[in-house]
């Protein structure tokens, strides 16, 4: 631009770019002249079946409805296309490879790089997508889409699955220049990377000892031999006294299993009656010696937490004699409970219940297991530090004893072991 006299003389450039905002001003006008559907207009009846409303149809359906057609201005409307603005001879940026001025080039248009398209290289200028650019430079979202200036990127379909959302693609070498940004040298970012890649594998080694852990703890209770048929029997040495704790221990010298009990001292109770002149004595007999009555422990003994104690009680139960306390959900539309008013009677829900890891546990630690014979109970051979053994009620006492003494070579503990184990003699 320059001025001769008073007069401005403008280049063709200048020119050119007047001329496209004129053009585009004309169509943005003819655009707006368009009356707008639901703008109010004239009422004119084309036929009997058709009335137009400005430049709507509607058709009488002759039931009391109007149908809309398609609106007239639909092939009226002009689709203008933002295009991008034309570049002057002085703003031409100079590629920074070749070092001149830039005719077309693609890396500018989308990215703002200046390179022209003769200097672009695919290895050179590749693209890397927002994931691998947060992994492998350590960048966050604010240091790509909020640090200034902003760096561009393309949308491309993610090529695992369609149906996931697109994936942003940027320029690599803008992702290196940004992470230099940030980090300052490539030392620094290679010393977080190899930081982090020991505090992962620090972490993966403490989840591999602690599930380890958890696993010995399982199957430590006893060893068993799948190539043999039978079972191990373990061949204990010699007791030891533990003062602190006030229990025995003992060691297994096969597999070295070692096992904590606490001895109990049992004494025979004699107690006789005098019942028409006849002498009943009733002995209790035990069949486990005082060095045998050992406290098997669980692996681990949680406190358990009941969150209700108390029973749920039916509605007006105590008002009518025909309805009994336990619960009955109330179906009424009316009904006070059901509705949770205040004051109520409290209704059962999945709140209350136990949590999942001390479920059906008993308040020693071990989940019982019903057994009927020996068989089954030696399904629990590898599992008697969390599961114990109950006897069933149809078991003959002549049963019980051989369960009961193999519990005692398996060391698995058994809940009812004294049941039934009595014997009456009347004289």
């Amino acid at each position: 631009m320059s001025e001769n006299a008073g007069e401005i003389v403008l280049t063709k450039a200048q020119k050119a770019r007047i001329e496209k905002n004129r053009q585009k001003a004309i169509v943005l006008k003819q655009t707006r002249l368009i009356a707008h559907p639901y703008a109010k207009g004239e009422t004119v009846a084309v036929d009997k079946t058709i009335i137009k409303i400005g430049t709507t149809k509607y058709k009488d359906t002759g039931g009391g409805f109007l149908l809309e057609e398609d609106p007239e201005q639909s092939d009226n409307v002009v689709k203008f296309a933002e295009e991008p603005a034309v570049i002057l001879e002085s703003d031409r940026p100079t590629c920074e490879d070749c070092q001149q001025t830039i005719a077309t080039s693609y890396l500018f248009n989308t990215f703002d790089y200046p390179v022209c398209d003769s200097c672009r290289d695919e290895e050179k200028h590749s693209l890397i997508t927002k994931t691998e650019a947060m992994k492998e430079y350590l960048l966050k979202d604010c240091d790509i889409e909020k640090r200034e200036p902003p760096l561009k990127f393309i949308t491309r379909k993610n090529p695992h699955n369609v149906n996931w959302g697109d994936m942003k693609l940027y320029l690599q070498i803008q992702v290196e220049k940004r992470a230099l940004e940030v980090w300052g040298t490539e030392e620094a970012i290679r010393e977080e990377l190899e930081r982090r890649e020991e505090k992962r594998i620090v972490t993966k080694s403490k989840k591999y000892l602690k599930e380890m852990k958890k696993l010995r703890m399982t199957v430590r209770s006893s060893l068993y031999d799948k190539t043999s048929a039978a079972s191990h029997k373990h061949a204990f040495g010699p007791e030891t006294y533990n003062e602190e704790d006030d229990d025995y221990s003992k060691v297994c010298t096969t597999c070295g299993f070692k096992e904590l009990f606490e001895i109990l001292n049992f004494a025979l109770f004699i107690t006789m009656s005098y019942d028409n002149g006849t002498y009943t004595r009733l002995f209790i007999l035990y069949f486990l010696t005082n060095r045998d009555t050992m406290a098997i422990r669980p692996v681990y003994r949680p406190t358990i937490v009941k969150k209700r104690t108390k029973k749920f009680i039916r509605h007006q139960s105590d008002r009518y004699a025909k309805l009994k306390r336990n619960w009955r959900k109330p179906k009424g539309i009316d009904n006070r409970v059901r509705r949770r008013f205040k004051g109520q009677y409290l209704m059962p829900n999945i709140g209350y219940g136990s949590s999942s890891k001390t479920r059906h546990m008993l308040p020693s630690g071990f989940r019982k297991v019903l057994v009927h014979n020996v068989k089954e109970l030696e399904v629990l051979m590898m599992q008697n530090r969390k599961f114990c053994a109950e006897i069933a009620h149809g078991v003959s006492s002549k049963k019980r004893k051989t369960i009961v003494e193999r519990a005692q070579q398996l060391s698995i503990r058994v809940t009812n072991g004294h049941a039934r184990l009595r014997s009456q003699e009347n004289e």
